[in-house]
């Protein structure tokens, strides 16, 4: 039965993890192409920000980001659940329970990032009325953003890597890219405050894109097939010679 349920709940856990990439990317990407550069961050040029914000057309990325977030949800849910069965001494379902926190926690920062976002398209739109509470709405979201928000990540990356590592939930390597990228976003959270280049946070989030892009592969690996015909799931702190006496 627990095999079962762990098997369960992982491929739950990786699709929506999957499902909530694929909506970021959009989110992301989207309108830094049509806007034809990257984004603005630590910046007060009103005339910057309004050029970059002047595109009606980034409203639709940045709602179904929306579906991104349901993702978020569902994976921190499933994935302590997988977790979960892995029967973590407390010390380690502690952690557990505490990056599932910090992700659930970073959800709404994330949805005020894009309302946010979706705000600033409006006020420039409504010309200098809309212009004059226009670097107000965005040193907050930029605060938010690329500044606070680094806190939460740093937590749940952390916290998942580290109860990856020493419960072998995930393969070491898929860990270990956690763990960086939850030091990267430690460095990452006084970028702005610095006022050093944005450019800088770009390693740290490829550590974090990173993982989320390998983690649903960790927790969705099919079963490995054994001489008596029985399947279960990666076990890579259990040895060889144990495996063979559970055959």
């Amino acid at each position: 039965m627990e095999a079962i349920a762990r098997r369960s709940h992982a491929r739950v856990a990786g699709i929506a993890l999957l499902i909530s990439v694929i909506s970021v990317l959009v989110l992301h990407l989207g309108p830094g192409l049509i806007a034809g550069g990257k984004r603005v961050t630590g910046t007060s040029d009103v005339a910057a920000i309004a050029a970059f914000y002047s595109h009606s057309s980034m409203l639709p990325f940045w709602w179904q980001g929306g579906i991104s977030l349901l993702g978020i949800l569902a994976f921190a849910v499933y994935f302590r659940r997988y977790l979960m069965t892995f029967s973590p001494p407390p010390a380690i379902a502690a952690m557990a329970d505490f990056a599932t926190l910090a992700a659930v926690a970073a959800v709404p920062l994330y949805a005020l990032s894009a309302g946010l976002e979706s705000a600033m398209v409006q006020l420039v739109a409504a010309g200098e009325p809309g212009r004059s509470a226009l670097l107000g709405v965005f040193a907050a979201w930029d605060w938010t953003y690329n500044g606070f928000t680094y806190f939460f990540e740093a937590g749940y990356m952390a916290g998942w890597a580290i109860v990856a590592w020493r419960i072998g939930a995930l393969p070491r390597w898929i860990a270990a890219v956690g763990g960086v990228a939850a030091v990267g976003h430690v460095f990452n959270s006084q970028v702005l405050m610095s006022h050093l280049s944005d450019d800088l946070t770009l390693i740290p989030t490829a550590f974090f894109f990173l993982w989320f892009v390998s983690a649903p592969h960790g927790v969705c690996r099919p079963a490995r097939r054994w001489p008596n015909g029985s399947r279960r799931l990666w076990r890579p702190r259990i040895s060889w010679l144990q495996d063979q006496k559970e055959v």
